[in-house]
């Protein structure tokens, strides 16, 4: 492999980095395609987090600016809605290692996830 050192072409990069914060739409698309295998993944906390079901908030009235992808930015009255790079998406079924998959509300009674960032999304 031959290293790539031209600097001019380096700031695409960046560019290109910045492009892939995926939109909420685009990780509900994902969600759905890999159900149900191989099963969209992500981690919370070093655990591997199952996501079976999620849809975008239509009505994203948290500023962006002061979030980051990843951060559970609502964790009450049953809902999970956390940042992605481009919006908000809410998280409906999630399953734990060793556990079943259970509704947001479920997961919200069992454990505290308020200020808790999950990781990326992978399959």
């Amino acid at each position: 492999m031959v290293p790539f050192a031209d600097v001019e072409h380096a700031a695409i990069v960046h560019h290109l980095r910045a492009a892939r914060q995926p939109h909420p739409a685009q990780i509900d698309r994902q969600v759905r395609a890999f159900n149900p295998w191989p099963v969209a993944e992500t981690r919370l906390a070093g655990e591997q987090v199952r996501i079976w079901d999620a849809q975008p908030v239509a009505d994203a009235a948290t500023s962006l600016a002061q979030t980051v992808p990843g951060e559970i930015v609502t964790a009450t009255e049953g809902r999970i809605v956390v940042a992605t790079g481009q919006g908000l998406l809410e998280l409906l079924t999630l399953q734990f290692p060793g556990r079943k998959p259970l509704q947001a509300r479920d997961v919200l009674n069992s454990r505290p996830l308020a200020g808790s960032r999950f990781g990326e999304v992978s399959a």
